[in-house]
């Protein structure tokens, strides 16, 4: 205000207070819009919207988004975090909620996102037609906000406010996303088994057992969680989804492969089976080796062992991923090869103790694993021969079965 009156005082005729005087006058007589405080039945209602949070996930901080979902009742909180907004992932996480809900409201709120609305807004929207039949399926009626009408979602802009504030802070680094939903699994269970809302005479929890008998079955049939894409295996045993790269094995060359692309990992299917499973890269450009799907070329191929990038960054054991990291020896590559030809000679359990022997020391050595295989070994040889000496066995059963020269000499005589 005084600012306004500076710019302008050469043309008024008034001092400042008088001027302030005009001013409150007239905000006086601004009309001011209001809103309708909301009320649900049980079971009446939800409300979704998207969240984003930054997360380190193997080392990469990352934007990602959570899809929170509340019921407009009980305020019951379900959040799921995904890879993305696409709609694959949008889907998934509804079916995710309304099994945690165990059954489905009448209607849900949403915003126009682009997951569920083709064009235009509030109801003048038109769906898209694969939101359409999801919601169909389940047996909801879809509704969306007017643009800039924020104060129609009512309690879900305070749920992203909740989600934002009490689930997603301070998430500890993690090495898969999924580890991440495990956290906020964590958090909004606890959220929900214990918060009450203000000015509210019941638990979020209490408000729940009263709202879930009003909630619509689950369909018999859950919708598909995830999406079914093909890809073509390359020479170097590896398949493309989006930008990132995964490996399968050798055989798997040159074929086409089902994939079933889930929020958080990737099954890999040919001939109506399974083959393998990766986790989901949520970063871009990356590639996931396993170990094991190269064995095959790597034994005949022992001049690359050095360089192969399967071995020096593949997936495998832990206590072998531990080992790759402390061991300070030049040809790591190697010396993870000839790791897993004592797993194929001494057996998995076995190796990995060995193995987990050898990392309690800052620098863990092939000598060490084997040093260690060694002791064992000699151990249980003295053990099974302690074993049979040691023997508790009554033998005097088998008494009889040997020849007394005595008796026999006194027969004669």
């Amino acid at each position: 205000c005084r600012e306004i009156y500076r710019n302008c005082s050469l043309e008024l005729n008034m001092g400042e207070s008088t001027f302030r005087r005009y001013v409150q006058i007239l905000n006086l007589n601004t009309k001011t819009e209001t809103y309708l405080p909301l009320h649900f039945n049980p079971g009446e209602a939800a409300q979704a919207d998207w969240v984003e949070v930054k997360v380190n996930v193997a080392g990469e901080l990352l934007k990602l988004d959570v899809l929170s979902v509340v019921l407009a009742y009980s305020y019951r909180i379900y959040a799921s975090i995904m890879p993305s907004q696409k709609d694959e992932n949008f889907i998934a996480g509804l079916v995710s909620a309304f099994e945690s809900f165990g059954g489905v409201p009448e209607k849900i709120f949403f915003d126009n996102t682009k997951n569920a609305v083709f064009k235009y807004s509030g109801s003048r929207a038109i769906m898209q037609e694969k939101f359409q039949l999801f919601s169909s399926h389940y047996g909801f009626t879809p509704l969306f906000m007017n643009s800039g009408k924020g104060n129609e979602k009512g309690s879900v802009e305070n749920l992203c406010k909740t989600v934002a504030k009490r689930i997603l802070p301070k998430i500890p680094a993690v090495n898969k996303i999924s580890e991440v939903q495990d956290i906020i699994l964590s958090r909004t269970t606890e959220y929900n088994a214990t918060h009450k809302i203000k000015n509210r005479k019941n638990s979020v929890n209490e408000n729940f057992m009263i709202e879930k008998p009003y909630l619509k079955n689950l369909p018999i049939k859950s919708y598909d969680k995830y999406i079914t894409k093909t890809a073509v295996v390359d020479s170097k045993q590896l398949f493309q989804f989006e930008t990132n790269k995964y490996s399968v094995p050798e055989w798997l060359v040159k074929k086409t492969i089902t994939l079933r692309v889930y929020p958080y990992y990737i099954e890999v299917w040919y001939g109506g089976n399974i083959i393998t499973k990766h986790d989901r890269i949520v970063d871009k450009y990356q590639v996931t080796y396993v170990i094991e799907h190269y064995l095959n070329a790597l034994e005949s191929k022992i001049r690359a062992w050095n360089n192969a990038a399967p071995l020096l960054f593949g997936e495998t054991y832990n206590e072998i991923k531990i080992f790759r990291e402390k061991c300070k020896e030049e040809n790591i590559g190697e010396k993870i090869m000839l790791l897993y030809q004592r797993l194929k000679a001494y057996g998995v359990e076995l190796t990995l103790s060995a193995v987990s022997y050898a990392n309690s020391k800052d620098n863990p050595t092939l000598d060490d694993v084997d040093d260690f295989i060694k002791f064992k070994k000699t151990n249980m040889i003295v053990k099974d021969l302690n074993d049979s000496n040691d023997s508790n066995e009554d033998l005097s059963q088998y008494n009889s079965l040997i020849p007394n020269n005595n008796n026999e000499k006194d027969q004669n005589e």
